[in-house]
């Protein structure tokens, strides 16, 4: 009887473990904010987010911290930005948000972006992630791209 109490007890960490591993693992990485070259008084925000686990996710909204303004999620259609409801991170892949397609837009700040802000992703599924984002001027930003692009950086 000792053996099957243990048996019981070794299952359910087992299950408990599998049912652990079946979530998305959410990593937000290279965040960037740069005036939107689109709109007056507004930010353009890029970034990188990877989901490792095994679950979709969804970017649902964010916010940036000490900063009052309207936040939208922002996709390119027909060379139009449209704001949208969600962006859907899939298990196991990276979704890049990039100037000319997704990105995050900071419209109406009641304050100036300066140096570096922390920006707080909110997730269907994961809840709220930090990550901090550095502030640049659009041609800062360019630049990098193409040093990157060249293989100069």
């Amino acid at each position: 009887m000792k053996h099957a109490k243990y048996i019981f007890f070794f299952l359910i960490i087992i299950a408990l473990t599998a049912c652990a591993e079946q979530k998305p693992q959410i990593v937000a990485s290279d965040a960037v904010i740069t005036p939107s070259p689109m709109m007056g008084n507004a930010y353009s925000a890029f970034l990188v987010i990877e989901n490792k686990g095994n679950v979709d996710d969804s970017l649902i909204g964010f916010y940036v911290e000490g900063i009052n303004a309207k936040f939208e999620l922002h996709d390119v259609v027909g060379g139009k930005m449209v704001a949208i409801p969600e962006i859907k991170i899939p298990a196991k892949s990276k979704v890049e948000l990039k100037r000319g397609s997704l990105h995050l837009m900071i419209i109406n700040p009641d304050k100036k972006l300066e140096n570096e802000v922390t920006i707080v992703l909110k997730f269907k599924k994961s809840g709220e992630i930090k990550i901090k984002g550095k502030v640049m001027s659009p041609k800062v930003k360019e630049e990098k791209e193409e040093e990157m692009t060249l293989g100069c950086g």
